[in-house]
C-alpha cells in the first residue's frame, strides 16, 4: 500500500513515454533546427553557415553524439572556434562550416542570452520512426533513461557539493544567474513555480518537450516518495521491512516503536522546508531557461 503511490507515478511515466515514441518516434542524439533566430543588428552564426530550419544535425568535427547533450555541450565552449557541421537536409549529408558566438550583449525576444556558445537556433531533439512492437522496448528504454538522470540528479543535488552549491546560488547571485542560463552546470532545487516556467517553456517547444517534462515529473516524485525517511512512504516501507526482518518464526509479529524516529522525521522535514524555500527563491530571483 505505502508503495503504491510511486508505482502508479512510475506507471503514468511509461504509459507517457509509449504516447511520445509511438507519436513521435525514437529520440535520437541528435538535433533539428526549428528555426533559425533573428539577433538584432548582426547575422547569427547558423545564418551564416548556411543552417535552415528542417535541417538535422548529426555530427560536429565528424564524431557522432554520444548523448543528448553532447552537441550543445561542444557548441557552449566552442565561442570563435570553427567547427564543422554534419547536416542531414532533404535525405542528403552536407557540411557545413560555424563559428559560435558568444551571446553575451543579446537580447532574443526579450531573453539576454549568457556569456557562452551559441549558433543561433532554435532545437528539437530528432527523433527515428518505430513501429507499434518496438515502441515498447522503447518506451521502457526512455524510461530506463530518465530514471538514471534523475537519480543521478538527486544524488549530486544532496551530495555535499551539490548543498554547497545550492547555498553559494541563493548568497551569490552571478552563480544563480550562471545555473538559470546552463541548466546543469551546477545542482539546484526546482519548486512548483519552476515547474511551471519550465512547462511554458517546453510547451513553446512543442508537444514532445511537454510529455518529456511530464515524464521526468513523475520520476523524480516516484523516487523521492519512496526515500527511506519518515513521513515518506519510503520511511513507512523501510520500518515494515525491519519488522519483517525482526519477526521470528513462530513468534508474534514484531512491531517496531516508530515514535522514536519522530526526532529524525523533524529534522528532516525542516531540511526539507529550507530546501523548498530555497527553490522557490532561486526560481523567483532567476528562473531556469531551457538552452537555445
Amino acid at each position: 500500500m505505502a508503495s503504491a503511490g510511486s508505482a502508479m507515478h512510475f506507471l503514468i511515466a511509461f504509459v507517457l513515454a509509449v504516447i511520445l515514441v509511438v507519436s513521435f518516434g525514437r529520440a535520437t542524439n541528435n538535433y533539428t533546427v526549428g528555426s533559425v533566430e533573428h539577433w538584432p543588428g548582426v547575422q547569427t552564426p547558423a545564418a551564416l553557415a548556411g543552417l535552415k530550419a528542417g535541417d538535422t544535425i548529426v555530427s560536429i568535427d565528424g564524431k557522432s553524439f554520444s548523448s543528448p547533450t553532447t552537441m550543445t555541450n561542444i557548441i557552449k565552449r566552442s565561442t570563435g572556434t570553427s567547427l564543422q557541421l554534419g547536416v542531414e537536409r532533404d535525405g542528403k549529408l552536407i557540411h557545413l562550416t560555424a563559428t559560435p558566438a558568444s551571446g553575451k550583449g543579446v537580447t532574443v525576444d526579450g531573453e539576454k542570452l549568457a556569456d557562452r556558445g551559441y549558433l543561433g537556433v532554435e532545437i528539437k531533439q530528432a527523433t527515428a520512426g518505430v513501429g507499434p512492437l518496438a515502441s515498447v522496448g522503447d518506451s521502457f528504454s526512455t524510461m530506463w533513461q530518465a530514471t538514471t538522470a534523475e537519480v543521478a540528479g538527486i544524488g549530486q543535488i544532496f551530495s555535499p557539493h551539490g548543498l554547497s552549491s545550492v547555498f553559494h546560488q541563493v548568497t551569490n547571485s552571478k552563480a544563480a544567474a550562471s545555473a538559470a542560463d546552463n541548466p546543469g552546470s551546477a545542482p539546484r532545487p526546482v519548486s512548483i513555480l519552476g515547474i511551471a516556467n519550465l512547462g511554458a517553456q517546453s510547451e513553446q517547444a512543442g508537444i514532445a518537450s511537454v510529455l518529456m517534462l511530464l515524464i521526468a515529473i513523475n520520476i523524480v516524485f516516484g523516487i523521492l516518495n519512496m526515500l527511506p525517511m519518515i513521513p515518506l512512504d519510503g520511511g513507512h516501507v523501510a520500518v515494515a521491512a525491519y519488522e519483517w526482518i525482526r519477526t521470528k518464526k513462530g513468534q508474534p509479529y514484531y512491531r517496531a516503536d516508530i515514535t522514536k524516529l519522530f526526532p529524525v522525521a523533524a529534522l528532516f522535514i525542516a531540511f526539507l522546508a529550507v530546501f523548498v524555500f530555497a527553490g522557490i527563491y532561486l526560481d523567483i530571483t532567476h528562473p531556469l531557461q531551457i538552452p537555445h
